[in-house]
Protein backbone atom coordinates (compact mmCIF):
# COMPACT_ATOMS: atom_id res chain seq x y z
CA UNK A 1 0.00 0.00 0.00
CA UNK A 2 1.38 3.36 -1.14
CA UNK A 3 1.48 5.96 1.86
CA UNK A 4 -0.97 8.89 0.73
CA UNK A 5 -2.27 12.20 2.91
CA UNK A 6 -5.30 11.42 3.92
CA UNK A 7 -5.10 14.63 6.63
CA UNK A 8 -3.94 18.52 6.26
CA UNK A 9 -0.83 17.39 6.13
CA UNK A 10 1.74 14.60 5.62
CA UNK A 11 3.03 14.28 9.53
CA UNK A 12 -1.12 14.25 10.73
CA UNK A 13 -1.84 11.62 8.37
CA UNK A 14 0.67 9.59 10.01
CA UNK A 15 -0.02 10.62 13.53
CA UNK A 16 -3.39 9.16 12.58
CA UNK A 17 -2.14 6.37 10.86
CA UNK A 18 -0.04 5.48 14.27
CA UNK A 19 -3.15 6.09 16.64
CA UNK A 20 -4.72 3.70 14.53
CA UNK A 21 -2.55 0.96 14.60
CA UNK A 22 -2.21 1.49 17.80
CA UNK A 23 -6.18 0.95 18.63
CA UNK A 24 -6.20 -1.85 16.29
CA UNK A 25 -3.17 -3.55 17.90
CA UNK A 26 -1.69 -2.15 21.94
CA UNK A 27 1.70 -3.29 22.42
CA UNK A 28 0.85 -3.67 26.10
CA UNK A 29 -2.55 -5.18 25.76
CA UNK A 30 -3.55 -5.29 29.87
CA UNK A 31 -3.58 -2.90 32.16
CA UNK A 32 -4.47 -3.16 36.10
CA UNK A 33 -5.68 -0.87 38.25
CA UNK A 34 -6.65 -1.18 42.29
CA UNK A 35 -9.91 -0.20 43.55
CA UNK A 36 -9.27 3.28 45.66
CA UNK A 37 -12.83 3.48 46.92
CA UNK A 38 -16.00 0.97 46.51
CA UNK A 39 -17.91 1.51 43.40
CA UNK A 40 -20.31 -1.06 41.66
CA UNK A 41 -19.66 -1.82 38.13
CA UNK A 42 -22.52 -3.65 36.52
CA UNK A 43 -24.27 -5.19 39.32
CA UNK A 44 -20.90 -6.42 40.41
CA UNK A 45 -19.24 -4.52 43.70
CA UNK A 46 -15.64 -3.50 43.73
CA UNK A 47 -14.06 -2.48 47.51
CA UNK A 48 -10.93 -0.70 47.82
CA UNK A 49 -7.86 -2.91 47.83
CA UNK A 50 -9.62 -4.89 44.67
CA UNK A 51 -7.99 -5.50 41.31
CA UNK A 52 -9.30 -4.45 38.22
CA UNK A 53 -7.70 -6.36 34.78
CA UNK A 54 -8.73 -4.66 31.07
CA UNK A 55 -8.10 -6.44 27.93
CA UNK A 56 -7.42 -3.37 26.01
CA UNK A 57 -8.46 -5.11 22.60
CA UNK A 58 -12.35 -5.38 24.24
CA UNK A 59 -12.92 -1.69 23.92
CA UNK A 60 -10.46 -0.71 21.09
CA UNK A 61 -12.98 -2.88 18.99
CA UNK A 62 -15.80 -2.33 20.51
CA UNK A 63 -18.90 -0.45 18.03
CA UNK A 64 -20.22 1.47 20.76
CA UNK A 65 -16.38 3.58 20.31
CA UNK A 66 -15.87 2.85 16.94
CA UNK A 67 -17.77 2.67 13.40
CA UNK A 68 -16.49 -0.32 11.77
CA UNK A 69 -14.09 -1.19 14.73
CA UNK A 70 -11.76 -4.03 13.10
CA UNK A 71 -11.57 -1.71 9.94
CA UNK A 72 -7.91 -0.04 9.54
CA UNK A 73 -9.59 4.10 9.60
CA UNK A 74 -7.11 6.24 10.25
CA UNK A 75 -9.42 9.14 9.21
CA UNK A 76 -11.00 8.68 12.73
CA UNK A 77 -8.40 10.10 14.60
CA UNK A 78 -8.33 13.86 12.68
CA UNK A 79 -9.84 16.40 13.32
CA UNK A 80 -13.06 16.84 12.17
CA UNK A 81 -13.42 13.28 13.04
CA UNK A 82 -16.73 11.55 10.87
CA UNK A 83 -17.86 9.74 14.95
CA UNK A 84 -15.64 11.67 17.44
CA UNK A 85 -13.67 8.83 19.69
CA UNK A 86 -15.34 8.50 23.47
CA UNK A 87 -13.09 9.03 26.19
CA UNK A 88 -11.97 5.62 27.24
CA UNK A 89 -12.55 4.17 23.53
CA UNK A 90 -8.78 4.29 22.81
CA UNK A 91 -6.35 3.17 25.68
CA UNK A 92 -3.11 2.29 24.06
CA UNK A 93 -1.26 4.32 26.91
CA UNK A 94 -3.85 4.45 29.52
CA UNK A 95 -5.50 7.36 30.47
CA UNK A 96 -5.67 10.00 33.20
CA UNK A 97 -3.35 10.27 35.93
CA UNK A 98 -1.96 7.14 35.48
CA UNK A 99 -1.07 6.84 31.81
CA UNK A 100 1.58 5.95 30.00
CA UNK A 101 3.90 9.46 30.61
CA UNK A 102 5.89 7.99 27.38
CA UNK A 103 3.50 8.39 25.51
CA UNK A 104 4.01 11.88 23.68
CA UNK A 105 7.71 10.81 23.52
CA UNK A 106 6.80 7.79 21.60
CA UNK A 107 4.59 9.76 18.81
CA UNK A 108 7.87 12.15 17.92
CA UNK A 109 9.91 9.36 17.84
CA UNK A 110 7.55 7.79 15.54
CA UNK A 111 7.00 11.03 13.46
CA UNK A 112 11.18 11.42 13.48
CA UNK A 113 12.11 8.09 12.36
CA UNK A 114 9.20 7.41 9.73
CA UNK A 115 8.39 10.51 7.98
CA UNK A 116 12.04 10.41 6.83
CA UNK A 117 11.53 6.79 5.95
CA UNK A 118 8.24 7.38 4.30
CA UNK A 119 9.40 10.63 2.24
CA UNK A 120 12.49 8.37 0.41
CA UNK A 121 10.96 5.12 0.45
CA UNK A 122 8.18 3.02 -0.86
CA UNK A 123 7.54 -0.04 1.68
CA UNK A 124 5.51 -2.76 0.90
CA UNK A 125 4.91 -6.38 2.34
CA UNK A 126 6.78 -9.10 0.63
CA UNK A 127 5.03 -11.86 -1.22
CA UNK A 128 6.12 -14.70 1.33
CA UNK A 129 4.86 -12.70 4.60
CA UNK A 130 2.07 -14.20 5.71
CA UNK A 131 -0.81 -12.56 7.26
CA UNK A 132 0.53 -10.95 10.35
CA UNK A 133 -1.24 -12.86 13.29
CA UNK A 134 -0.93 -11.45 16.70
CA UNK A 135 1.04 -13.24 19.57
CA UNK A 136 0.33 -12.22 23.26
CA UNK A 137 3.03 -12.59 25.91
CA UNK A 138 4.95 -9.81 27.65
CA UNK A 139 3.65 -7.30 24.58
CA UNK A 140 1.98 -7.90 21.95
CA UNK A 141 4.14 -9.36 19.19
CA UNK A 142 3.71 -10.65 15.47
CA UNK A 143 3.47 -14.32 15.62
CA UNK A 144 5.86 -14.77 12.54
CA UNK A 145 8.76 -12.35 10.78
CA UNK A 146 6.97 -9.67 8.81
CA UNK A 147 9.28 -8.52 5.95
CA UNK A 148 9.22 -5.50 4.06
CA UNK A 149 10.72 -4.40 0.76
CA UNK A 150 12.09 -0.97 0.43
CA UNK A 151 11.88 0.06 -2.97
CA UNK A 152 12.70 3.93 -3.78
CA UNK A 153 9.38 6.43 -4.34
Amino acid sequence: MLFRSIGPSPSATLAACWREALRLHPPAYLLSREVRERVEITGRSLAPGDQVFLFLPLPHRDSRWFAAPDAFRPERFLQPAEQPVAAGGGLPFGEGPRGCAGESWAGQLTQQLLVPVLRQHRLTLRAETPEPRARYGFALAAEAPVWVERGSR
